[in-house]
């Protein structure tokens, strides 16, 4: 089970949380080994900014245009669609947008 975090009621139907998953789960890219959680160092996997619906396709485009790597998801149970790429220093940043069309 997932712990989810409210933080605030959010905006266009995207609830303001923070998530707790365990580093079982799927990573958004896979070919990096995920290293086991430790003292000595952080235990962040990523962060998600909110965007809307209407710039979903655009950041894609844009960002893989400039070569990024980017990784797309549909969590269907939340109707979220999700981007994932790296910032420069190498963390995940995703951009998360609500989609009432995700079913």
């Amino acid at each position: 089970m997932t712990p989810f975090l409210k933080v605030a009621e959010g905006y266009g139907g995207h609830t303001q949380i923070i998530g707790l998953f365990h580093e079982s789960l799927p990573a958004p890219f896979p070919k990096d080994p995920r290293e086991p959680v430790r003292l000595e160092q952080t235990s962040l996997h990523h962060f998600a900014l909110e965007i809307e619906r209407g710039d979903f396709d655009a950041e894609l485009n844009r960002l893989q245009a400039l070569g990024v790597e980017v990784t797309t998801f549909e969590h269907g149970w939340c109707r979220w669609r999700s981007l994932y790429a790296r910032d420069p220093e190498g963390n995940i940043l995703e951009l998360v947008c609500y989609d009432a069309s995700i079913r």
